[in-house]
This record gives structure tokens, sequence and C-alpha cells, in this order.
């Protein structure tokens, strides 16, 4: 268990901020993943346990794949959804699994979260809080929250214990991305402690018709450029954690070394970016791909992005995925005319012929 003197500095730190007896915001990214989700619980027993803090989760988004709805069901977490409006300077906010200046959260240019917890690079608003652990190299949030608890020897319960290993398996895809030493202690850790029929129940949760509409999309537009990335698009969804679970699946295509999906939900298009390499650096090619009018981030083998729309017409969908397909190219190096319908491939003694 992890017990050097950075943790405990840190610990002592945060202790002096977290709000006596008070309430303290917990703000997770617009469309929380199961890491968000579990981190938020993890830190919520733990401003309880160590100073009677009682915290709201908030967000401005949705919860859009069944697994994340499923998760959040089983694990009792009160969540609500909030709009920059409602904040005031005075409030004690801690970010979770996001950061202010990110673009993928609610918390408005005026406000100063007190504490920030993530593994996703440092934003340079972040800078400002009295209380930043951002620690990059981790492949989940639930690590770092994991790490607290058992540092104050708070007792990890099983619902807990199955959102934080959750948190973990998903974020690192099963232990194969992005992953450190400390993902896996935690992970060995919380496994005895996990409800693992209720996490394969999580998993394979019943989805509705819709998802299987918009696989049928993404499969049917996808193409290859370049013998090198796949892109597709999901078309507008009600549920932009579609672009992500695409993404992870087009990612399996044989020979490839990148895959970017795009869905169009509320005026914004969510881009998610995978590379197949432990050195892909998905997080420079994503700030690329969305340029200056967007904003986006992430790790070497996994990114993401959200890029405003002008407006809700088809016109503008093709445009912007026009120009996502443009700059991607552009980046990789690729010849836009270079491509191949992923539908039209011929297969030859069971394998797609190299272009």
């Amino acid at each position: 268990m992890p017990t050097d003197v950075t943790n405990l500095r840190k610990l002592n730190k945060l202790l002096d901020l977290l709000p006596r007896g008070g309430e303290l915001k917990i703000v997770l990214q617009n469309n929380p993943d199961p890491d968000a989700l579990a981190s938020a619980a993890g830190f919520k027993l733990l401003a309880q346990e160590l100073s009677g803090t009682t915290s709201s989760v908030i967000f401005s988004g949705l919860i859009g794949r069944a697994e994340n709805r499923a998760m959040l069901r089983y694990l009792g977490l009160s969540v609500s959804c909030a709009a920059p409006e409602c904040f005031s300077p005075g409030d004690a906010v801690a970010c979770l699994d996001t950061q202010p200046g990110a673009g993928n959260n609610c918390v408005p240019p005026d406000v100063t979260p007190k504490i920030i917890i993530d593994h996703h690079p440092l934003q340079d608003r972040a800078r400002s809080s009295p209380f930043t652990d951002i620690r990059s190299n981790v492949g989940a949030t639930s690590t770092i929250i994991t790490q607290y608890l058992r540092l104050c020897d708070i007792a990890i319960d099983i619902r807990l214990a199955t959102a934080l290993l959750y948190g973990i398996k998903s974020d690192t895809q099963d232990l194969g991305r992005d992953v450190t030493q400390a993902d896996i202690d935690a992970y060995l850790f919380l496994y005895p402690l996990a409800n693992k029929r209720q996490l394969a129940r999580i998993e394979r949760e019943p989805v509705p018709a819709v998802y299987f509409q918009q696989l049928l999309r993404a499969l049917t537009r996808a193409e290859v450029y370049g013998s090198k990335i796949v892109i597709s698009s999901v078309g507008a969804t009600d549920s932009p954690d579609a672009a992500a679970e695409t993404a992870d699946m087009l990612m399996r295509l044989e020979g490839i070394e990148w895959s970017l999906c795009v869905a169009f939900h509320n005026g914004v298009a969510y881009v998610s970016l995978r590379g197949a390499r432990a050195d892909s650096d998905s997080c420079d090619l994503i700030r690329k791909i969305v340029g200056d009018n967007g904003a986006g981030g992430g790790h070497d083998q996994c990114a993401g992005g959200q890029i405003p729309l002008r407006n809700k017409s088809n016109a503008e969908m093709t445009r912007r995925m026009k120009d996502i397909i443009s700059r991607t190219c552009e980046a990789l190096q690729i010849d836009p005319k270079d491509k191949l319908r992923l539908t039209s491939m011929q297969i030859v003694n069971g394998k797609a012929p190299s272009q």
C-alpha cells in the first residue's frame, strides 16, 4: 500500500481545505464515465469520514452508456445536472476526473475549485487551485482515490469496491492501456472486495434497439485512410458516449494504428480517438484535430475532444465531419483521397489486403 511522504503531505493539505461540517460540490465531466462516477463516490466518502463534509455530485450533460447507468444504479450515488449559473465564487468546489479549462465540465471561468484530483494532463487554469493531485501517468482517477482511502484506513464496502474496480478496469481496458504499477496495486487490492458477479452484470447491461441502429450507421460510414486510421461517425445521437464506444470497437480492426469516431449531440461534435501503440500520443493528435475552436485531451492511447457547432443542421454536421477528416489526415500526413470504405474492403485469405 502506498504510504509515501508525498501522499501524506497531500492528505494533510487536503484536510485543511475540506469544509468541516460544510458542503462541497463535486464536479465531474459533462458526460461522466465509470472512472469519474466511482471517483466521486470514493471522494464523497473520504470527505465525510475526514471532516464531516456533505457533498453533492454534479455535472452538465448525461450518462448515456447502458453500463454506466447500471453502475450508477448499483452504486446508489445521487447525482444531479447543473449549469454554470448554479455556481457562486464562494462555493467549495472539487473537480474529480476533470479540470477547469478542459472544456468538458460546467465550472464557470470565475470559479476556482479548491480541490482537483485527476489523471489527465495539467490544464493551465488548474494551477491556481489550492489543492491539485494531477497524475497524468496514472491510468485512472479511481486509482488515486483508492490510495487515499487506504491511506486513511477507511473501510471500502462491496459497492464502492466494485465501482472503483470498474473505474480502473474501464479506463485501462482491463489493465491493457495506459496502466501503471499504481493501477495494478489498486486493482489487486479492490478485486477481493468487489462483487464480481454484479460487475459482470453491469458490463453486460442490456442495450436499447437504438444502440444497434447507431452501430450500423457507424460501420456503414467507416472508412480506412492510408491503411493507418479508420474514421467514422454515428451521426446525431442522444448519447455522445457512442463515439467513444464505437472508437473502442473500431480499434480492433486488424492492421490499423488509429481509430476515430464522431457523435453529434446538442450542438457539439464529440470526437473520440484511440491509438494502437503505447506511445501513440493521442493527446497531441486530438488537439490538432479539434483545433483552436475546440477542446481536447487525454493520454497516449486514448483521447477525446469537443467542437461546438454553429447550428444543429445536417449541413453543419457534414461540414464539421469533413473538417475533422481533413485535420486528421493532415496531422497524420495522409492523402484524404487514399481511402477505402470498411464494408467494401476485399477479403483475401481471411484478411483485408494492404492498400
